[in-house]
């Protein structure tokens, strides 16, 4: 009896698991696509909050008035659009405006494909003072969404200063 071993798979086998690893994909990737739209929002959202944060620590660590400002081309605060990006800088001579000779501490541009909107008209800067307050008399918010993205984050300057950051749905 002459019975040879064959090792490997048959034709069937190899289509069975094509098959399975096409279904698999096709699951998938529509899944890979939403948690990368919501890590990107995320990322980008978090910049705002931090450059927020780095705003207030500067104002106390300076004794100095800090102003975070919508900015759309990072060297004036002419832009009142936050998705455009900001600045932030020291507000050495107390106008509340950015000045020549002012330091920029910060700047930042938002890619294209995000939004930030503000829960209420207003200013189009945030002050803090160099206690760490802010200027607001209320809780001021903004929302940041990525275009085609159910999922955002909505950020809140309280009076005290707190800068927070929350998960919220975009329209």
């Amino acid at each position: 009896m002459n019975m040879r071993i064959h090792h490997g798979f048959t034709i069937i086998e190899l289509m069975t698991a094509v098959a399975l690893l096409a279904v698999m994909v096709v699951i998938g990737v529509p899944s890979f696509n939403s948690i990368v739209n919501t890590n990107e929002g995320a990322a980008k959202s978090n910049a705002f909050l931090s450059a927020l944060k780095v705003a207030r620590s500067e104002a106390t660590k300076r004794r100095q008035n800090v102003i975070v400002c919508a900015s759309n081309n990072q060297s004036d605060c002419a832009s009142n659009d936050w998705k455009d990006g900001w600045i932030i800088f020291e507000d050495s001579d107390g106008g509340n405006d950015f000045d020549a000779g002012e330091t920029v501490i910060d700047t930042y541009s938002l890619p294209s494909g995000f939004t930030v909107t503000r829960a209420a008209a207003g200013a189009d800067q945030i002050i803090f003072f160099a206690t760490g307050l802010s200027n607001s008399t209320v809780a001021q918010t903004f929302t940041v969404c990525k275009e085609n993205s159910t999922s955002g984050r909505v950020l809140t300057v309280e009076r005290s200063g707190l800068v927070t950051g929350a998960n919220t749905n975009c329209p």
